[in-house]
């Protein structure tokens, strides 16, 4: 059976409204704001802490809001996604190789320097303060002491045993889950201080690596007229972990077997058992007599007009162009569209893109149901190709006439059990704010796979654009994304992987930016760069502006110099934009949330509907007296 929206169930949720609110944002005065690692930390660090408190505060901060479990591989990333916002909100879990550049997400953005660490296949970062370095685990969950008090570095672990028989001093947790009984696999965090010791010890299989995670992916969260937002603790079984793996299939799970037994039993879950992942929806219904158009439609669409209910030819003589665009926070896992057209099924063209419209997908054989005379209604799985993505875009083109009645999205995301904001037994402040008013498009690419030389704005010097590997490596070469905002640029955030031969001559790397493609601003500049051990160096800039620089924004990436392995792996290009709160908006939200007595949960509702112009709005929520609180489900809307 064909999926199609339940659209009068959205109907009753939603409601009719002529004001979209932009970004709004739930906290409480128990939790963390998780939208950013510099919001984190403004949150974490107090006045008067030491470095040393500072650097352990964010180790704190990782072992509530991440666990153990294998890395979620995007089809639009290299190598596993370890974009700090995506890593803490749609996910919450990795292995070692993805926490330990996380937590470095945030001592970057605490001002301290850091650098990671593998040792005979386990990864951890070090954070640099003091004048010196220090390990600082969040994957296994420990740091050591020394006898002066500091906490000691990857290379005094290495060599001092003292530091792991006698442990002059501990973390608090100090190794928790495993035991010497236990096999060391990628669902045990490595096991007990014995075994530990072992791989640190092992010296000739220790090594610096460059890996790092980034902070480009906004938490934008843009509620149109007729868009609902969910966030659920209970999950409805819908997660991504892997580009190549679908849940259920049995044929592409990754080859280790402790994996094929527990994605099969319920996806990702934490060693312990006791955290897992949650569910949400966002769902869009507009009402298209009550919608102004410029809500509706995104670039892209041509030759529309709105009127009656109805998106049809503003010249009869020519093709009309509809397109309508999804951008969620969190990552998409269920994708669902519904169709009613006032016409014949051969007048409708139906598209999609996934990266920013710079490529469509015609839909083939779409079947149409005929309710009744000239009217025609269709439901669309777009869930194959985008799986694991944040935004996506749906073209419709008309001919002969024909018109759009109703349009309509499902979309299942997940995201975090462990981000979700938490309440207390007791008395609670519930604050309703807004984010800034912004929205972004964006091109992030594996860029070397073939068949990308699209995405490619200008190259020189490489041997395909889709390649983007140098033909000569004495000659420099260069490679020019480009991507257009649907409104002013209020920022632009850059960055990518490169990649070249470790322990090779020194490398010449480049980026720069341009709102214009003539004036360039140099973001990053490796004059001898040199990749000790380990082949990969990334890099994430962002640059903010305060006059209009107009829609265009421009990448480029040099090789001054090179190698035959001289490579770019992955780009990063998103362009923030002019997004400004309409007046008059009004913003509905729904708070259920339960309340343990005793082994019971009782679950309460509050809703309440807020005038943008009164945010931030502080909600008081009394969950009285008992063992426990916690949301169950967090709702918002624009209200009419």
């Amino acid at each position: 059976m064909r999926w199609m929206l339940p659209l009068l169930a959205v109907v009753m949720i939603a409601g009719a409204a002529n004001a979209q609110v932009i970004n709004p944002r739930i906290t409480t005065d128990s939790s963390i704001d998780t939208s950013s690692a510099a919001a984190v930390v403004k949150q974490i660090l107090r006045p008067g802490m030491t470095d040393e408190e500072k650097a352990v505060a964010c180790w704190r901060f990782m072992l509530d809001h991440f666990y153990h479990f294998y890395p979620p591989r995007e089809p639009d990333t290299a190598g596993d996604s370890r974009d700090f916002q995506k890593a803490i909100n749609s996910y919450g879990f990795g292995p070692c190789f993805y926490n330990a550049p996380v937590l470095t997400a945030l001592w970057e953005a605490a001002g301290f320097k850091h650098r990671s660490w593998t040792v005979t296949g386990h990864s951890i970062p070090e954070v640099f303060y003091d004048g010196a370095w220090h390990m600082i685990d969040a994957d296994a969950r420990a740091f050591h002491r020394k006898k002066d008090g500091a906490i000691a570095s990857v290379t005094e672990l290495a060599d001092d045993m003292v530091l792991w028989l006698k442990i002059p001093g501990k973390s608090d947790p100090f190794y928790p889950f495993g035991s010497p009984l236990h096999e060391v696999s990628p669902l045990d965090p490595w096991g007990p201080p014995s075994r530990m010791m072992d791989l640190y010890s092992s010296k000739r299989n220790n090594y610096r690596y460059n890996t790092r995670a980034v902070n480009a992916h906004p938490m934008y969260l843009h509620l149109r007229p007729g868009e609902t937002f969910t966030m659920n603790r209970e999950n409805v079984g819908k997660y991504f972990i892997d580009a190549t793996w679908k849940p259920g299939d049995g044929k592409t799970v990754p080859k280790i077997g402790v994996m094929k037994k527990v994605y099969s039993a319920k996806g990702p879950w934490s060693v312990d058992g006791k955290v897992g992942y949650s569910n949400g929806t966002l769902i869009w219904q507009p009402d298209l007599k009550t919608i102004p158009a410029e809500q509706l439609l995104f670039v892209g669409s041509e030759n529309v007009k709105l009127a009656g209910g109805r998106i049809a030819a503003a010249d009869a003589s020519k093709p009309a162009v509809a397109v309508f665009r999804t951008f969620c926070p969190y990552v998409l896992v269920d994708v669902h569209a519904t169709l009613t057209v006032i016409g014949r099924a051969g007048d409708v063209k139906i598209e999609k893109s996934f990266d920013s419209g710079h490529a469509w997908q015609t839909l083939e054989e779409v079947h149409w149901d005929r309710d009744r005379a000239g009217v025609i209604m269709t439901g669309l799985d777009l869930t194959p190709n985008l799986r694991g993505r944040y935004a996506y875009r749906l073209r419709v083109t008309l001919t002969n006439g024909a018109a759009i009645a109703g349009v309509g999205f499902m979309n299942h995301f997940q995201h975090s059990t462990l981000a979700i904001p938490k309440l207390k037994v007791g008395a609670n402040k519930v604050t309703i704010s807004r984010g800034p008013d912004a929205g972004a498009v964006y091109l992030t690419r594996p860029a070397n796979k073939a068949a990308k030389k699209r995405y490619v704005h200008q190259s020189k010097g490489f041997n395909t654009p889709s390649s983007l590997r140098l033909k000569n490596d004495k000659v420099p070469g260069h490679v020019t994304w480009k991507l257009t905002a649907p409104a002013r640029l209020v920022a632009l955030s850059i960055g990518g992987r490169m990649n070249f031969d470790a322990n090779g001559r020194p490398r010449g790397l480049k980026g720069e930016w341009s709102t214009d493609g003539k004036n360039w601003t140099q973001a990053f500049h490796y004059e001898k760069a040199t990749n000790r051990d380990n082949s990969t160096i990334e890099r994430d800039v962002r640059a903010d502006f305060t006059d209009d620089v107009g829609r265009d924004a421009y990448y480029k990436f040099s090789f001054e110099n090179g190698s035959k392995y001289s490579a770019i792996s992955s780009v990063r290009l998103y362009a923030h934009y002019a997004l400004p709160q309409p007046t008059g908006a009004k913003l509905t939200v729904k708070l259920t949330w339960e309340e343990k007595h005793g082994e019971k949960w009782t679950a309460k509702t509050l809703s309440k509907t807020i005038p943008v112009t009164d945010l931030p709005f502080d909600l008081p929520l009394d969950c009285g007296v008992g063992a426990a609180a916690r949301f169950s489900q967090i709702v918002m809307t624009p209200a009419k």
